[in-house]
């Protein structure tokens, strides 16, 4: 059952194009559904986590990702009352924005085209969904309902500058970016913060960047393993591992919903109007087990993210993507018929450097590596030839 302060489908704010109801599935529901079936969405099955998913298949990839945070962000839902299928779509949603390689090919498409465009993943999104997904004959895109599109693009909180994508979706659907979005998102957001604290670390363990005996000095996932450790002395490592990242996904998830349900209760909070005009976010980490999150990001960003063998790749990758965007921006015949026709009547800089992004953020990471070859690898030439 539903809490009063749930997003409703039957309250929801509609759609930028006008549909019919559909007599077995409410709105979100359909959200869901549409994502689950379109291109941008089977996409992340090929672009990086943490390491290329060229490298090795048992390192997550942005698919696995966004469906293990559905799965904790669909937990917390479920133990507030909130809406669990408008969770899961902002969920499985929040990541399909990112270009090729990641933050990797997200830093690159910000520096090669900041004279131009300022490309941002979290707004991306936005783009491709709305724009760049073609199943439908009477509208672009998968014409989301107003709840989905606010909480993919304010999942992280009220946004003071906002990007022009979502400029312009305000303009069209007033997203009230200055308040918070609802529970149903804020909780996405931290099931995002708990499925990349605890699954970077199993990455990193088989990686062998990560060493086990790191991990027992971390807050959280070292007291876990320490624990089972003694109550479990005949257990193997990657027994101990797999339990202490287990208790550490459920003692997170219990953490912020203990936090959401205080502020409900504090604050009389009995809709979702009135999650959003709260001036901080319902949900959120405790004092000290934020602090604890913020240990163990920093232990991930020094020893796995900028580990030196990752920052060799990511010079490698970062060129990839700068390089595909000089070719693009600078010989636009070279981009698909589609895009160029859309570039040659581009009436700016900005939306010409933006679609030349839009192509590269719709590649996966075999995909850029397969057009950077056919313009700077000589063996390509030489068997074309």
């Amino acid at each position: 059952m539903l809490s009063s302060y749930s997003s409703f489908p039957e309250r929801s704010k509609g759609r930028l194009f006008l549909e019919k109801e559909d007599p077995q599935r409410d709105c979100y529901q359909r959200d869901r559904d549409r994502l689950i079936h379109s291109s941008a969405f089977r996409r992340l099955m090929y672009k990086t986590q943490v390491f290329s998913y060229c490298g090795d298949d048992h390192y997550r990839t942005r698919l696995t990702h966004s469906l293990e945070v559905s799965q904790i962000a669909r937990s917390m839902a479920r133990l507030l009352g909130v809406n669990e299928d408008l969770t899961e779509t902002i969920a499985l949603a929040h990541d399909i924005g990112h270009p090729p390689f990641a933050h990797i090919g997200e830093e690159a498409l910000q520096e090669v085209a900041a004279e131009h465009y300022r490309f941002e993943h979290n707004a991306q999104v936005l783009r491709i969904l709305g724009e760049f997904e073609h199943q439908y004959m009477d509208f672009n895109g998968l014409n989301l309902t107003w709840e989905t599109i606010e909480g993919l693009a304010k999942h992280n909180g009220p946004i003071q500058k906002p990007h022009q994508i979502i400029e312009e979706y305000d303009r069209l659907l007033n997203l009230e970016l200055n308040k918070q979005p609802s529970l149903e998102a804020q909780i996405v957001s931290l099931a995002d913060d708990i499925a990349y604290s605890s699954h970077d670390i199993d990455d990193g363990l088989l990686s062998g960047v990560i060493t086990y005996q790191d991990l027992r000095h971390l807050p959280i996932i070292g007291e876990n393993i320490l624990k089972f450790e003694k109550a479990f002395p005949e257990a193997s490592k990657s027994q101990v591992m797999y339990k202490a990242r287990r208790r550490m996904i459920r003692f997170l998830i219990h953490d912020v919903v203990d936090v959401a349900r205080e502020n409900i209760k504090r604050y009389l909070l009995k809709t979702v109007d009135e999650i959003r005009e709260l001036g901080f976010p319902a949900a959120n980490f405790s004092e000290k087990v934020g602090n604890e999150m913020k240990e163990i990001k920093a232990f991930l960003y020094n020893n796995l993210y900028f580990y030196y063998s990752i920052r060799k790749s990511r010079v490698k990758l970062k060129r990839i993507v700068k390089e595909l965007f000089e070719v693009f921006f600078h010989d636009p015949q070279c981009l698909p018929k589609d895009y160029y026709e859309r570039f040659r009547i581009a009436d700016s800089t900005n939306k010409k450097a933006q679609l030349v992004c839009d192509f590269i953020a719709n590649l996966t990471d075999s995909s850029a590596i397969r057009e950077h070859r056919q313009f700077f690898s000589t063996c390509v030439l030489e068997r074309d030839y």
